[in-house]
């Protein structure tokens, strides 16, 4: 992965700090993955009104309407990892185009 940014003309330093990101963003979801409890969005919403239960919406407004929102949308695993891989290859892509000017003053 490393050698493929540098070769996209990535700076070492957005490189590194890229390869960085990735790694641990997929190393997080696969650590999670094994307590994915559910196998059809039908069990994620059972599994997602048990846990919407055990949180008290009075002391996580926030955290209780979301979870209420991704569970009335049927938001599954897999978006939520593709969702937020897009969001990172955009930064890093926005992070490259900003260093290739400075990149190429030196």
């Amino acid at each position: 992965m490393l050698g493929v940014l540098l070769e996209a003309g990535f700076p070492v330093t957005v490189a590194g700090h890229a390869y960085s990101l990735i790694d641990s963003y997929i190393y997080g979801f696969a650590l999670q993955e094994p307590n994915v409890t559910y196998d059809s969005p039908a069990e994620q919403a059972e599994v997602g009104q048990a846990a919407l239960r055990q949180l008290p919406p009075d002391e996580y407004p926030h955290l209780a309407r979301m979870a209420r929102e991704f569970i009335e949308a049927g938001t599954g695993y897999g978006e939520a990892f593709e969702f937020g891989l897009e969001l990172i290859l955009d930064g890093i892509e926005k992070a490259r185009v900003q260093a290739a000017p400075r990149a190429s003053e030196t």
